[in-house]
Formats: C-alpha cells, sequence, structure tokens
C-alpha cells in the first residue's frame, strides 16, 4: 500500500509541475488559479436524507456552554463549506459533491459526518456559539486497491482548495510535498506531519488500525 500511495502522490506533483519546499512549517502566497489533476475513479457519492443542511438534535442537551469563547475556527459555516467543498471539486471533474449536510447536536460542539463511500468518511466539528466550523478530518480505511487511495488523494486536494481557495497550484501541491509524500523511502506508517498555509494548519495522520487523516483546523488554536 505504501509504494501504491507514494507513485499516486508522486503522479500528482508531476502532473501539476509541483516545486518542493525545504521546510516543515510555510505561509502561501495568495493567487487563485486552477488546479489540475490526474484522472482517478469516481467516489461513489454518499446517499443523503435531506438536500440541504439541516440540524437534527440527538438528544435534549444542557447548552450552558454555548457562550464560551471559540477556541478554534475555519471561518466558515457549513453551508460555506459545502458551496466552497462542490466549487472545488469542480476542478478536478467533480469527483465528489457534497449533497446535503445534517448537523448533530452535541453538549459542547455540534459536527456533521459525510460518507462518500464505504472507505472514505468526513467527519467536522462546529462551534454552538457562531457556527462555524472549528475543524475538518478526512479518513480513509485502506482496502489494498489503487482506487480508494486515488480517491482519497483527491479528495485531499479538494479539501485543501475548499479551506484555502487563494493558493496556487503550487503552494496547493506542496502541502503534499511538505508531508514528505513525494519520497518513495520515506516511511508512512504512524505517520503525524503538519503544514500551515493562511492560518490553516493541515495535519497528515497514518495509524495502523486507524486509517489515514487529513485534518484542517485554525492554525492558532487557544489550548
Amino acid at each position: 500500500m505504501k509504494r501504491i500511495f507514494i507513485s499516486i502522490i508522486a503522479a500528482m506533483i508531476v502532473l501539476t509541475g509541483c516545486g518542493a519546499t525545504n521546510e516543515k512549517t510555510t505561509t502561501a502566497k495568495e493567487s487563485a488559479s486552477p488546479v489540475s489533476s490526474p484522472a482517478v475513479t469516481k467516489a461513489p457519492e454518499a446517499t443523503a436524507s435531506a438536500e440541504a443542511v439541516t440540524t437534527e438534535a440527538a438528544s435534549p442537551e444542557p447548552t450552558a456552554k454555548q457562550d464560551a469563547e471559540i477556541p478554534s475556527t475555519l471561518g466558515i459555516n457549513a453551508t460555506e463549506f459545502q458551496t466552497a467543498f462542490n466549487k472545488a471539486s469542480k476542478e478536478f471533474g467533480d469527483y465528489f459533491n457534497i449533497s446535503s449536510l445534517k448537523i448533530e447536536e452535541g453538549l459542547v460542539l455540534d459536527s456533521f459526518k459525510y460518507e462518500f463511500s464505504n472507505s472514505l468518511i468526513m467527519n467536522a466539528s462546529i462551534n454552538k456559539k457562531d457556527s462555524s466550523i472549528r475543524e475538518i478530518l478526512l479518513i480513509v480505511n485502506p482496502d489494498g486497491t489503487t482506487e480508494t487511495i486515488s480517491n482519497f488523494v483527491l479528495a485531499m486536494g479538494v479539501l485543501i482548495i475548499a479551506t484555502n481557495p487563494t493558493l496556487d497550484v503550487e503552494d496547493r501541491e506542496s502541502v503534499l510535498v511538505e508531508f514528505g509524500l513525494n519520497d518513495p523511502d520515506s516511511d508512512i506508517s504512524n505517520l503525524k506531519v503538519s503544514a500551515i498555509r493562511n492560518n490553516i494548519k493541515y495535519t497528515f495522520r497514518t495509524d495502523t488500525g486507524a486509517g489515514i487523516w487529513l485534518i484542517a483546523s485554525d492554525a492558532n488554536e487557544v489550548q
């Protein structure tokens, strides 16, 4: 699986003309230009029970913490993210589309979960005070197929564009390079690396038994 993953990353970088960076944490230029990507198998769309972002209470819960200060935010709400993600997906050929989001209410944070396929899932936590998204997790459970890894790599690119639309092609792809994923000799088992672009922190994690993750969060999160 490691070789397949590295090969797909390398192919994306070569085909988009990406240049590597030697810094582990850098800030990027702001320029809106489209990004291209190699063709991959289209991921199956998830079925959803609503046509728009809806809110559903899991159970009656206290709201005492709703007025707490916001420790971190990506600066967009669920509806805005859905629009940004679907727009970013068009740059890759519309391989992914979020048809609807159902907001689940929690005690401290609200959340949503979206399944693109059985192996590719997106989770997000939402601040109660202003409904802004606090963190987004893209998770894949590898099944040994190139298709699954290809779809995850593509979804990584879409998530980066959706949360950082002003990055140019080189900066978008340099995030993956900064993770070290273009190096065929890199060890991606139990890996945790981060890159920051425009105050958005992208963390790439692998965990035996827990899959592969890409996390988008606030680089200035208050601990």
